[in-house]
């Protein structure tokens, strides 16, 4: 079930719109404030050589011009952040929703929610970890069969050597995981992950599977390697279609700008759960999201991207 965009467009346009209004309404701010701190930086290295220059016979009134300067930058800073702020407010509590809800009538979407901890473990393509923690979690049912993605962040805690009682935190992941459910169960589990050089750092949970084997499989896109506990199952489920969308997801977030680190990708029981580095949430603005446009239909397809491209994979297994 491939999710239609421009239909959910046509649901979501005028919710859109009236986000689009205000998003339109803070752009005067942010055009100064932006122009502003971009001149003050040679404004003040130019007054700052001055000052070297001439010593400190400066005048009161280019202090005073300099210090109401300093505070016009700063106010001009703090507008800026509020209305940089104010899109993204409008775009998770109010577009987000509103897409999520027009995917299906089981769909809902939690801004600080996140996929269990516990389907991250199972799937074992995680590095070891202390913490963790995510956001942006969107959950459905398709034909009755769980849909979850979220970014998640995964990080390790230490104490200090002075006192043993100050724990520190070490980010060693952040991405998007996506958990998939099927009709059906593997019977032996597989994997298809980067080919990387320190296997047992980068996956310490798969590198511990009794009876594991790698799989060489002709076609698999170039810098993947396939585990598994059972090579002709994996032989067989991963040829024609399925492997096919498969590489065409991994080419797909890379060509789209989704992400440009490797994806992971785990088959056990019921379950698939597909993984890959990425800074951003699930749904995300521009680096400027007071200059991205909210109400197009191409501004719908880029947000539903991830799970559209997840949902073709699934489609393979029907």
């Amino acid at each position: 079930m491939l999710l239609n965009y421009q239909e959910i467009y046509e649901e979501t346009k005028s919710d859109l719109r009236d986000a689009e209004v205000i998003r339109r309404k803070n752009m005067p701010f942010a055009i100064v404030g932006t122009l502003i701190v971009l001149i003050a930086p040679t404004w003040l290295i130019t007054k700052m050589a001055l000052i070297l220059i001439n010593g400190t016979n400066e005048d009161i009134q280019d202090w005073l011009a300099f210090l109401i300067f300093i505070i016009t930058v700063i106010g001009i800073g703090i507008i800026r952040y509020f209305a940089f702020r104010s899109v993204q407010l409008i775009f998770r509590g109010l577009v987000v929703p509103k897409i999520v809800e027009k995917i299906g009538q089981e769909f809902y979407y939690s801004q600080m929610g996140h996929v269990d901890e516990k389907l991250g473990d199972q799937s074992k393509i995680f590095p070891s970890h202390a913490l963790w923690k995510g956001k942006d979690h969107v959950s459905g049912k398709v034909d009755d069969q769980l849909i979850e993605l979220s970014k998640i962040v995964l990080r390790t805690s230490g104490s200090s050597s002075s006192s043993g009682s100050n724990s520190s935190q070490s980010t060693v992941y952040t991405g998007v995981l996506i958990h998939m459910e099927l009709p059906f169960e593997f019977t032996d589990p597989i994997w298809i992950v980067p080919n990387k050089r320190l296997f047992s750092s980068n996956f310490p949970l798969l590198s511990e599977v009794e009876n594991r084997e790698v799989v060489r499989i002709n076609g698999l896109q170039r810098g993947y390697i396939l585990h598994t506990t059972n090579s002709v199952l994996a032989k067989r489920l991963f040829s024609g279609n399925r492997l096919t969308e498969v590489n065409n997801l991994i080419k797909k977030f890379r060509r789209k700008g989704i992400t440009k680190k490797h994806v992971k990708f785990a088959f056990y029981d019921n379950h698939i759960v597909i993984a890959f580095k990425r800074k951003k949430g699930v749904f995300s603005l521009s680096w400027m999201p007071l200059f991205t446009k909210l109400d197009s239909p191409e501004f719908i397809e880029k947000q539903l991207l991830v799970l559209n491209a997840a949902l073709g994979l699934r489609d393979s297994f029907a």
